[in-house]
């Protein structure tokens, strides 16, 4: 009896993650097996092994040409023009950009690995999130649910939201992919809007994510929309109503700090934070070269930091009259102290506690300091940071920042106070 062990009669490189005998070859030129019943096949043409796994039957690629490539120990692995950071179970989530791609950084390890997205091949492998089309587009916001274990992502090009369920987090070829708001069959085009229930909900270039684990909130910097949307998601995935609580939909411009964050016009927003210790959201106005608060209770909308010219010059109080270039990641610390990155700075607005204040806030009066970047920067990296764009903050000490020219991660550290 003769059976077919792998491929489907048809050339190509699809498959990865499922069944070998659903899988694409292409021009395979040798077989071997090993002592515990595994196949591997050497596919000259595509210039890389893949291995059938013995009693499952899955099939993988596991050395070669790799695509997306850069994946492997730190040292000589790359991060791809990393555009958003998330933390969450013991490793760090990458947004990797034009790559299409999620990378994870595992604890431990030194290990950065591929964990969803653009793969070369015609037909995604079932709902493997590791294995999507090469069409997969952009991915440029990424957000981690550490009660239901949930990874979200933006796929900025084909405008729409992802969910990701790491079946099992030690194997990324497990993750699961499902659509989380937007249409999967028929994307959205530049200048959809729609508020509303999830998949009927439209965007226009989804950048920043960032998901309030306490009100279990995730917020949208709905870049080409020009706003900040809101989605609430249970904790078994169900996500509500898309809102829309900062800005004028497909309106541009600068106007409205004092008055409705929802009667305010953005420019091109592509990160959003909340800082627990105030319940102030903060957004990354980007084309607008400004940072905008909005004030937790009463909704009121200001900028905290620049002046609408692209520059990151001086530092002083109060933060409101001094430049930003361009900022593209925000982020808080338990204190209320708000981080930002402009292009080739990373600039650090700490909280102002008043005498009556349990808390402190950032409301542009007090001061905006530069903590990385600072002219002349005649040190590496300093001397050629140019595309700053995500920071996080990982503990009491520790800040990190990305650059997406370069695909380099910074970290900064601060001695913690006596």
């Amino acid at each position: 009896m003769i059976s077919t062990a792998a491929g489907n009669g048809t050339g190509g490189r699809s498959g990865d993650g499922g069944a070998a005998t659903s899988a694409q070859l292409f021009f395979p030129s040798g077989v071997a097996a090993d002592s515990e019943g595994n196949v591997f096949i050497a596919e000259s043409d595509s210039h890389r092994i893949r291995r059938v796994a013995s009693g499952t039957g899955g099939i993988v690629t596991v050395a070669g040409q790799l695509d997306p490539e850069g994946m492997g120990p730190t040292a000589q692995a790359a991060l791809a023009t990393p555009e958003a950071v998330a933390l969450g179970d013991g490793m760090a989530l990458f947004a990797g950009g034009a790559s299409g791609t999620a990378q994870a950084l595992r604890d431990g390890d030194g290990l950065l690995e591929v964990v969803a997205g653009r793969y070369p091949q015609p037909v995604a492998t079932a709902d493997f999130a590791r294995f999507r089309t090469a069409s997969f587009g952009d991915v440029d916001g990424i957000a981690y649910d550490a009660a239901a274990g949930r990874i979200y992502l933006t796929e900025t090009t084909a405008h729409r939201l992802w969910t990701i369920d790491p079946v099992d987090l030690a194997d990324e070829t497990t993750w699961t992919i499902a659509l989380l708001a937007g249409d999967a069959t028929e994307p959205a085009g530049p200048g959809a809007f729609a508020d509303g229930p999830a998949l009927a909900a439209r965007f226009d270039s989804p950048a920043g994510l960032y998901f309030d684990d306490v009100a279990r909130v995730l917020y949208v910097a709905d870049a080409g929309n020009h706003v900040i949307r809101a989605m609430p998601i249970a904790l078994d995935g169900t996500a509500g109503l898309v809102t829309t609580i900062a800005g004028t939909p497909r309106t541009l411009g600068y106007f409205g700090d004092g008055g409705a964050a929802g009667d305010a016009l953005l420019y091109g927003p592509t990160a959003v934070t909340r800082c627990a210790a105030s319940g102030d959201l903060y957004i990354a106005d980007t084309t607008n070269h400004r940072v905008r608060r909005v004030e937790a209770g009463t909704g009121v909308i200001t900028s905290v930091l620049g002046d609408g010219v692209p520059g990151s010059a001086g530092q002083g109080a109060p933060a409101a009259t001094f430049p930003v270039d361009a900022p593209r990641g925000i982020a808080c610390d338990a204190a209320g102290n708000v981080f930002v990155t402009s292009r080739t700075t990373v600039r650090l607005l700490p909280a102002t506690i008043a005498l009556d204040a349990a808390t402190g806030v950032v409301d542009g009066t007090g001061l905006a300091l530069t903590i990385f970047g600072a002219p002349p920067r005649t040190d590496y990296p300093a001397s050629v940071s140019s595309c700053l764009t995500a920071v996080t903050v990982v503990d009491d000490v520790t800040t990190w920042a990305t650059d997406s020219c370069l695909g380099t991660l910074v970290e900064l550290w601060r001695q913690p106070a006596p």
